[in-house]
């Protein structure tokens, strides 16, 4: 971060922007269900602490507050409510017993693959395929000139360390996203190492003075110029549940932004001492970074058959919503989970539901 500030007037002439990353990480034990974080490195593994933040224990703390009805029906149709599908009808919320409910608004926000199967089951529109749009990833090893003894000798927190975000006009207009993080063991055991064991046998071998200096820095493009999934849905046979089939369709156009933009970062990082080492790129599978959706993208008029309004409508239905990435327009490169929750929270609470 030193270096990034001593080099700000630079980068900003180069439309660079540079900071800290906003970590949701409990650093003391008062937090219900999950204990302060120890720097154990396990970040990227699964936090063994539950220290990183999750949302499961306010949920719990809604329920039993009454202020939520929790109804846990995935695993056993005897309790709870699921969604069933009808030929002509939105998705309605049944009992176990098989009684319809009341004509309440039904908001769906099951993540945008589990909500495509949702709304395409009620529709029946079954062996369709449906483009979802992604964020596409990739990889760049990167060495820094000073040597961080603490890398290999101290434990720490391996989630991303600095954002920087630029714009490259002969590449995109969209920000292009690079989160620096340190070494681990995660990147380690990829390297045909063990997982566990390669930060402790590397950092006492001849690698040690590379490993001091090395960071990993993690890019993002918009889905303007990234690959794309497929999704279609299969018919269940004989009372079997249906099943969505997800396919990666890799982008040439992709692994060629990917290139031009990590050549524009190696020479950002000469500024901050930093060799992003561009050749040495990998990409990532459509999907892998988890930032997808906009399979029914919010529109002023829609016009598609897959298209949504503001509030999140498809197919004309007036009281069913999704609320999840589903109904994005695009992906940007840039992380999404505020976005997303600012959203659901704007349909939430000017949807038409009466």
């Amino acid at each position: 971060m030193e270096d990034l500030r001593r080099a700000q007037p630079q980068l900003a002439k180069r439309n660079a922007l540079f900071g800290h990353p906003r970590l949701a990480i409990h650093n003391s034990d008062a937090a219900p269900n999950a204990l302060g974080c120890v720097y154990c490195g396990l970040c990227l593994s699964g936090c063994p602490r539950g220290s990183i933040y999750s949302t499961v224990p306010e949920l719990l703390s809604l329920h039993r507050r009454g202020q939520i009805e929790y109804r846990q029906a995935l695993s056993s149709k005897k309790s709870g409510l699921w969604a069933t599908r009808s030929p002509s009808r939105p998705p309605i919320p049944r009992r176990a017993s098989g009684t319809s409910r009341p004509s309440t608004p039904v908001f769906i926000g099951a993540g945008p693959i589990n909500t495509a199967r949702i709304l395409l089951a009620s529709r029946k529109l079954f062996d369709r395929r449906v483009t979802m749009m992604e964020s596409q990833k990739f990889l760049v090893p990167a060495l820094r000139l000073p040597d961080a003894p603490q890398a290999l000798d101290e434990k720490t927190i391996v989630l991303a360390c600095a954002l920087l975000e630029m714009k490259a006009p002969e590449i995109s207009e969209h920000w292009i996203q690079v989160q620096l993080s340190p070494i681990n063991d995660l990147v380690l055991s990829r390297a045909r190492h063990e997982p566990g064991s390669a930060r402790l046998r590397l950092s006492k071998g001849p690698a040690r003075p590379l490993l001091r200096r090395m960071m990993v820095a993690w890019c993002g493009l918009h889905s303007d110029h990234s690959s794309r999934l497929t999704m279609t849905l299969r018919r269940g046979e004989d009372q079997e549940p249906h099943t969505m089939i997800v396919e990666g369709n890799l982008s040439r156009e992709a692994r060629g932004v990917a290139r031009r933009a990590a050549r524009r970062l190696f020479r950002l990082g000469l500024l901050f001492r930093t060799a992003f080492l561009f050749p040495l790129l990998r990409y990532s599978d459509p999907g892998a970074g988890n930032h997808f959706g906009g399979a029914f993208p919010m529109s002023t008029f829609p016009q598609r058959e897959f298209e949504s309004d503001v509030f999140g409508r498809v197919f004309g239905w007036r009281r069913v919503f999704a609320v999840d990435t589903s109904i994005f327009p695009s992906i940007p490169a840039t992380t999404i989970a505020l976005s997303v929750m600012a959203n659901a929270r704007r349909i939430g609470a000017t949807a038409p539901i009466s």
